[in-house]
């Protein structure tokens, strides 16, 4: 079976690829821009590359070795930054950024296929094959349809605003939204073959999926609102005072990453482990369709408009999809509304204080400034939740002490 996803992965993602190299004059055109075109070339070689690593990710998230990717990651980002910075000051322009990614990529093929030890033998069999595309077409339309549904405001803004313009935007959406796209990206990844495995017992799967939606929350929510009440401080930090625009982006697009942390992550997950992909790719269709309007009608009023209509359109589509796992998976919206409500409770409380300290420390540094409000956070959001939640909290503390109790215990290289 493996065999055949590997034929099914390569051949597809040659396909796609294709299509990308030889449209790359028509994608360049849209943007007004000749000079695209060899990046969107290099681009779809990066793709194709990306697209074996899928599958040994895969497999080695199946095996739960979590630890070995994570350090693959960070192996691929040291080599990817390492060729792109090489290459950028040796004149190469824009296209290092492309050639770092495509060696990254290759590095990470390199170790998680050994990691894997998964090496093809044969070409499959065509009844595996026929059987992998009727559910893995979904599964890549869905994502397919996720990733332009998140990357549809920089496509329409790269056509309707100027370069220089649009860059406040962009660092300003990646500070917004990194946390927590990162934390539900990893939720989908680790919550999919919890899931799978609980398939035949819906009561457990919704038990599940609600524990997960609280980790989530009150993981990621925090960092979100923090980031919303320090944007200019942060931006000043990490980018300096020229880029002061984008804390207004960030400012507005705060709360679409505390709505993406409501459950964003968990939520395909439970629908492909529940054997129903193509929910994933027409609910992704759907929200693919409603985007359009909002960017649009938010580019009349600038680029704070197009972030005002991408934090309406979260709102919208978080409650589609919680209608649609009611409907039709009976988990149910109040419950949803409850259990978010029970992780913005102590956030609620805690953040007075910081609010307070931060309009009141406003003559001091911007490192202190931020150092005293997230720590002033931390020291009564922690007591809160396990005042507010003390199931939740002693489960989530039993958990991470038996982790590190078991990292300490483990030697060097056992279990991955």
């Amino acid at each position: 079976m493996i065999d055949s996803a590997f034929i099914v992965t390569i051949c597809f993602s040659v396909v796609i690829g294709s299509i990308l190299f030889m449209g790359a004059p028509i994608w360049a055109s849209f943007f007004k821009n000749v000079n695209l075109v060899g990046l969107f070339r290099i681009a779809s070689i990066v793709y194709c590359v990306r697209s074996l690593n899928s599958l040994y990710r895969c497999l080695n998230l199946r095996s739960f070795r979590y630890g070995s990717l994570a350090r693959v990651d960070v192996i691929s980002l040291v080599v990817s930054g390492f060729v792109s910075i090489w290459m950028a000051k040796r004149g190469v322009g824009a296209e290092s950024i492309f050639w770092g990614q495509l060696c990254g990529a290759l590095i990470t093929i390199f170790f998680l296929s050994y990691i894997s030890k998964f090496i093809p033998s044969f070409f499959g069999s065509i009844r595996e094959i026929k059987k992998l595309w009727s559910f893995g077409m979904w599964v890549y339309l869905g994502r397919l349809m996720n990733s332009a549904s998140s990357n549809f405001d920089k496509i329409l803004m790269g056509r309707l605003f100027p370069t220089g313009e649009t860059d406040a935007y962009y660092v300003g959406q990646n500070i917004a939204t990194m946390f927590a796209n990162s934390l539900t990206g990893v939720l989908d990844q680790v919550s999919f073959p919890i899931y799978s495995r609980m398939q035949n017992d819906l009561k457990r799967v919704h038990r599940a999926y609600f524990r997960s939606l609280l980790a989530s929350a009150l993981l990621a929510v925090p960092v979100c609102a923090l980031v919303l009440l320090l944007n200019k401080d942060v931006i000043e930090v990490l980018f300096g005072e020229k880029w002061h625009d984008s804390a207004k982006i960030v400012a507005i697009l705060s709360p679409a990453g505390i709505i993406q942390s409501l459950g964003g992550g968990v939520f395909s997950a439970l629908v492909m482990a529940l054997g129903r992909p193509k929910f994933n790719s027409l609910i992704a269709f759907l929200k693919l369709a409603l985007l359009p309007p909002f960017v649009w009608w938010g580019s009349h009023w600038g680029l704070s408009g197009v972030a005002w209509g991408i934090v309406m359109y979260s709102v919208i589509g978080r409650s589609i999809n919680q209608l649609i796992l009611q409907l039709y998976f009976q988990v149910s919206f109040w419950r949803y509304l409850e259990v978010c409500a029970k992780a913005l409770a102590p956030l609620l409380v805690s953040m007075l204080l910081p609010i307070f300290l931060k309009f009141q420390l406003s003559d001091i540094q911007a490192i202190p400034r931020i150092l005293v409000v997230i720590l002033s956070f931390f020291v009564i959001f922690i007591p809160m939740t396990r005042i507010l939640l003390p199931g939740e909290y002693q489960e989530i503390k039993a958990h991470l002490l038996s982790k590190l109790k078991t990292r300490l215990k483990k030697p060097r290289g056992e279990g991955e």
